[in-house]
């Protein structure tokens, strides 16, 4: 007979069967998470989802997509079969697809040169209407720019902070332009990843940029991946108001109240008169009253012949020569504008939609500003309609322009992109 002791030291059958089956089945579950892991870290980045995007190399180039039907309404249901992108005309593989799931970081730069001084109010009305409009994740700057260039608010999404920047701001003199947009697209958009946006409000006149020029602003977005949204807003005429109004003289600081003092006998006169009687009402006699001569001639120019038969000696007015005239004057090969003011709007217009056009954004007016909530809602709308291609390029880092073409395979669908980027 075996005691108690010697049974419980010797494992039975059945349980020797146990401890093999749970070591095969642990066995098994450590091989299957081993795959999972291989497998997953070994697929191909495609989609838009947030875990894959973190595999995504840093030399992709992202293409922002518009996408809208004959009736000017968006399409939003396409998946990234549909779409086909080329490079210098050479087709692509498309790494990334993201539809509106990723949230935005937006720049609203407000011109507040001393043209929009009297409509503040009204802007920061719209500003803040467009700001409700963006989803609850977006996360805005505010940025403000006249003689300097004022960082109101960074990046966040706190409706509050955002709200209180925008009642700061203020009207200056100056416009600086080309640095506003030069310093929040190299310090405050290119650091930041994902979609990027930046709403620009302004007439397009620079008068006082002195970093950054007209085409290092062209070229820097070239190289990034901000959309830009040009609001143009016309201020000619409150600029020729402004140049009409009478300059303040200044006269000096006021005298500090107290008590007056008696003013002194006033001081003789550095040249006094030599006449014996200075006041003509202290002279001895009054002075022969002068008539006047009667005239001979009444008229200037009396008929050159009184008489109808003049003598021979009698000689005529001489007839003044005619005044030579003027050479012709050639006509001009390049007509000039009468207008300065309007050559310079005209060149301010053309900036502003050369940066929507060559960033895949778009150019709004807004030249009566009861019409700005009406823009700042159709941006907030198209940036929800979004789509975001991206691909990694077979040439990088040689400083050429390449350009990108997008098309989708849906009859009827008009496209909108970038079209191009200068590679660094």
């Amino acid at each position: 007979m075996t005691d108690a002791g010697d049974e419980g030291s010797v494992p039975s059958e059945e349980e020797s069967v146990m401890r093999i089956l749970a070591t095969t089945s642990f066995a098994i579950w450590v091989m299957i998470a081993c795959f999972a892991v291989t497998g997953f870290s070994q697929r191909p980045v495609e989609g838009g989802e947030q875990d894959e995007a973190l595999h995504l190399r840093g030399d992709l180039v992202e293409v922002p997509v518009i996408v809208r039907n004959r009736q000017n309404q968006y399409i939003h249901d396409l998946k990234k079969e549909d779409f086909v992108l080329y490079e210098d005309g050479v087709e692509q593989r498309i790494a990334l697809f993201a539809h509106t799931e990723e949230p935005f970081h937006v720049a609203l730069l407000i011109d507040t040169s001393g043209s929009t001084e009297e409509e503040l109010p009204r802007i920061q009305q719209a500003a803040l209407a467009f700001i409700r409009q963006l989803h609850p994740q977006d996360e805005v700057m505010i940025v403000s720019f006249d003689d300097e260039v004022r960082v109101l608010s960074e990046f966040t999404s706190d409706r509050g902070i955002l709200a209180r920047a925008l009642a700061r701001l203020q009207s200056g003199e100056s416009t600086r332009l080309f640095d506003a947009v030069d310093t929040v697209v190299r310090q405050w958009m290119n650091p930041v990843a994902g979609r990027k946006a930046l709403i620009l409000f302004t007439d397009g006149v620079d008068t006082a940029s002195r970093e950054a020029t007209e085409e290092e602003t062209r070229q820097h977005l070239e190289e990034s991946n901000v959309l830009v949204y040009s609001i143009r807003y016309d201020t000619r005429e409150a600029v020729r108001r402004r140049l009409r109004r009478p300059k303040k003289i200044d006269i000096g600081t006021p005298p500090l109240p107290g008590p007056r003092r008696r003013p002194g006998p006033a001081p003789s006169p550095p040249n006094p008169p030599t006449s014996r009687w200075p006041d003509p009402s202290s002279r001895p006699f009054p002075l022969p009253r002068r008539w006047p001569m009667p005239n001979p001639y009444p008229t200037p120019y009396p008929d050159r012949y009184p008489t109808p038969h003049p003598p021979s000696s009698r000689v005529p007015y001489p007839t003044p020569a005619p005044a030579p005239s003027p050479p012709p004057r050639m006509p001009r090969r390049h007509p000039q504008p009468n207008d300065p003011l309007d050559a310079e709007y005209r060149h301010g217009e053309q900036y502003l939609w050369d940066l929507a056009d060559r960033t895949g954004g778009a150019y709004y007016e807004a030249n009566l500003l009861r019409d700005l909530p009406q823009v700042f809602e159709q941006i907030a709308e198209e940036l929800r309609h979004q789509y975001t291609l991206g691909y990694y390029p077979t040439s990088t880092g040689d400083g050429r322009y390449h350009r990108i073409r997008v098309r989708v395979n849906r009859p009827g669908a008009y496209v909108r992109a970038r079209p191009g980027y200068r590679a660094l």
